[in-house]
């Protein structure tokens, strides 16, 4: 699927699928029911763009939980699918580990315990719940809601 320009709003995504979000401030919401990921490609484009897991239990009960890194363009939890050209992540209902990238992110966990790694940028890294533990890594970031944090300014 490949959106028009501007600012895209996808929802409920979830199955197989390949999305090219183009150009603009896009959101993609995949909204996993099982706890595997096969063979999906989402891209987000030009733009601060963000993968929301907010509604997906994606990585179920797996102590490896789920992974997402921006640094690398994947997202792992028993399976694995590329993801480009995003700058944000809202984390799901699982145990996660997000990787930001070089871009100013925005990182925020889920319920459980995750754990959070800016990288270069100037990041802004939420643990919500859960004994989180976040790291800034370089930049100007600010850290909220970690049970252990280090590398963060604000």
């Amino acid at each position: 699927m490949r959106t028009v320009d501007g600012d895209d709003r996808i929802r409920e995504l979830f199955g197989t699928v390949d999305v090219d979000a183009g150009p603009g401030d896009d959101a993609i919401a995949f909204d996993y029911r099982d706890d595997s990921v096969r063979g999906n490609r989402l891209v987000g484009g030009a733009g601060a763009d963000t993968f929301d897991l907010g509604g997906s239990f994606l990585g179920g009960d797996d102590p490896a939980g789920l992974v997402v890194d921006l640094d690398q363009g994947f997202v792992r939890a028993r399976g694995t699918i590329d993801l480009l050209g995003f700058e944000n992540v809202i984390g799901g209902w699982s145990a996660s580990t997000l990787i930001g990238n070089d871009a100013d992110n925005l990182l925020r966990g889920g319920p459980r315990t995750d754990t959070i790694e800016g990288r270069a940028g100037d990041d802004h890294l939420d643990g919500r719940d859960g004994a989180d533990t976040g790291d800034g890594g370089t930049g100007d970031d600010t850290c909220t809601a970690f049970e252990t944090v280090t590398a963060c300014e604000n």
